[in-house]
């Protein structure tokens, strides 16, 4: 953006404007740590869940292809326990997908890149102003 630097007529002016933008840089600069850390975290959660989805589907895919096969016995109750603690565990990594998958991640980058674009306008705004101070 191009900022109206002309109408400043006074130092003490662009004193007071790049005070005001070096606080919400610094605002903006912890923002910005903090949605870092969080993004590096969904990441290795988003990753890690979509394995174990993975692998989970491939587990009860094997166990009700395996379990249609079986006759009544003890074998297959052990088996049909598996596939029933999987499928639970599969149920409740669905329901946390929202909270720390792909989507919470995708959230956590958008966030960060809205942040670090916010930071070069206000880095760009202080240039400008101060560049103004220079002139008078």
């Amino acid at each position: 953006m191009v900022y109206t630097v002309e109408l400043l007529t006074d130092p003490a002016e662009c004193d007071k404007l790049v005070a005001h933008a070096q606080e919400r840089l610094r605002v903006l600069r912890h923002r910005e740590s903090v949605t870092g850390y969080e993004r590096d975290t969904k990441a290795s959660d988003a990753t890690s869940l979509t394995a174990e989805l993975a692998e989970l589907a491939e587990d009860i895919t094997f166990l009700n292809d395996r379990l249609a096969t079986m006759p009544a016995s003890d074998t297959r109750t052990r088996r049909e326990n598996e596939l029933r603690k999987a499928t639970d565990r599969r149920d409740e990594l669905l329901s946390r997908q929202g909270k720390e998958g792909a989507v919470a991640l995708l959230k956590r980058e958008l966030e960060k890149g809205e942040t670090s674009a916010r930071i070069a306008e206000i880095e760009k705004f202080i240039a400008d102003v101060t560049d103004r101070k220079s002139r008078l």
